[in-house]
């Protein structure tokens, strides 16, 4: 099988659940933006592993990789499909992201002042990250409108991009600390 089919070429797509739409329908879009976030999430891995001190959090960013594919499936499909997905988004999904903020709070605190993103380029690259999660979550409320089901994609959306927050917070205090400590260590300073 070939990865072309020039079934698209026209300007039209499939749908999981069969139906032809256009490549500009919002729900194209939507899930569309959805496999940004998780391309710019694979970035902020590469950078995360590649510093031994914040590697820890790497394997987290691959979980959210595959809750996002499993994401991209529903907005992929109409919601009377979603029974017929192996594993969709659900509440515990949602709780289970909130719960990780609170123990990431809990390990590491949160500013009480605006952060500038671009302390540390894998902070940088998370806040990234979470821009383009906001905008997934827009893209997804456009797709929605009053259609009933997707309020729980929306809801892991929006507690993914603070999640993100929390998660660049934690990479950039363990990363500045380090380096501050390194150069207390160093006879010249």
């Amino acid at each position: 099988m070939s990865i072309y089919t020039g079934s698209g070429d026209k300007g039209s797509t499939s749908l999981l659940s069969g139906e032809r739409v256009f490549k500009v329908d919002s729900m194209v879009e939507a899930y569309g933006t959805l496999d940004e976030l998780t391309a710019q999430l694979g970035i902020c891995r590469a950078l995360i592993k590649s510093q031994k001190i914040s590697a820890p959090f790497a394997d987290f960013i691959l979980n959210i990789q595959r809750q996002l594919f499993r994401a991209g499936m529903q907005l992929s499909s109409l919601p009377e499909y979603w029974n017929k997905l192996s594993d969709p988004i659900t509440g515990e999904d949602v709780s289970d992201l909130e719960n990780t903020m609170d123990d990431m709070e809990q390990a590491f605190g949160m500013p009480s002042f605006f952060v500038s993103p671009g302390q540390t380029l894998t902070g940088a690259s998370l806040h990234l990250a979470r821009t383009v999660c906001r905008r997934a979550e827009r893209r997804t409320l456009t797709a929605a409108g009053d259609t009933p089901g997707y309020e729980i994609i929306l809801q892991y959306l929006n507690r993914l991009s603070d999640l993100l927050f929390s998660i660049s917070w934690a990479v950039e205090t363990r990363i500045l600390i380090k380096e501050e400590l390194s150069h207390g260590n160093n006879p010249i300073h």
